[in-house]
């Protein structure tokens, strides 16, 4: 798409790019915790059901049926690995699921318009919106053409704002 960009607004440089990630850092919210596999199996062992099998298990051994206590260590096991498994499944595909849906900005770098991912973006970018689309970044207004915003996902306005530089 061509864009009637203002000949004085060069965006920048790729060493202003490395200077400003290495001061602030990407556009993303810091990660958060993801439990571990360890983690994991000692939620699902603590389920009630599984507390009551161990029990089980121990009062076969204690009057000494092996056989029993053996079965019933099997079931946990089972019974644990399925919830087990299908949980780190569903966290893959999740994950997956983050980088196909990672939205797209439009930046003046180099004086040249371009596509990036939106966590590239660092301070000092000068973005491109267009109407419709989400603003992915804070930031102030430099240059715009009867600008308005649909805030209502934070301020609960059902109308929009304009702004102006």
């Amino acid at each position: 798409m061509s864009y009637n960009i203002p000949s004085h607004l060069k965006g920048l440089n790729d060493q202003q790019v490395a200077a400003s990630r290495k001061e602030f850092g990407n556009n993303q919210l810091d990660a958060i915790h993801k439990s571990t596999a360890l983690e994991l199996l000692l939620d699902i062992l603590k389920e009630p059901i599984l507390i009551l099998l161990f029990a089980i298990s121990i009062i076969y051994v204690i009057i000494g049926d092996y056989g029993e206590a053996l079965f019933m260590f099997l079931a946990i096991v089972a019974v644990s690995a399925i919830p087990f498994y299908q949980d780190n499944r569903s966290k893959k595909a999740l994950e997956a699921l983050e980088m196909l849906n990672e939205p797209l900005s439009i930046v003046i770098r180099n004086s040249e318009v371009v596509e990036i991912p939106t966590n590239e973006i660092v301070v000092g970018d000068l973005c491109i919106t267009d109407e419709g689309k989400m603003i992915n970044a804070d930031g102030i207004i430099i240059h715009s053409n009867d600008f308005s915003v649909n805030e209502s996902s934070l301020t609960g306005e059902s109308l929009s704002v304009y702004k102006s530089n």
